[in-house]
């Protein structure tokens, strides 16, 4: 990444609609972004994090954010 660490959005498509939830990336590999969870939450593949926990997300469900 360019900068130390930029804001994004997860972003999910399921039954209950389109949802975006907050998070901030800290790194990224080829194909996926380390994020850092704002609040519990689900992620791509029904997979379900808490809030501060370092995860792996595909890039496809990153929508990037600009910063405040």
């Amino acid at each position: 990444l360019r900068e130390a660490s930029m804001r994004g959005k997860i972003c999910l498509q399921g039954w209950a609609g389109y949802t975006e939830h907050p998070c901030t990336i800290d790194s990224e590999t080829p194909k996926k972004y380390r994020v850092r969870l704002d609040k519990s939450t689900r992620l791509p593949g029904g997979r379900v994090a808490a809030a501060g926990e370092s995860v792996l997300v595909p890039k496809h469900a990153v929508k990037l954010v600009e910063k405040e």
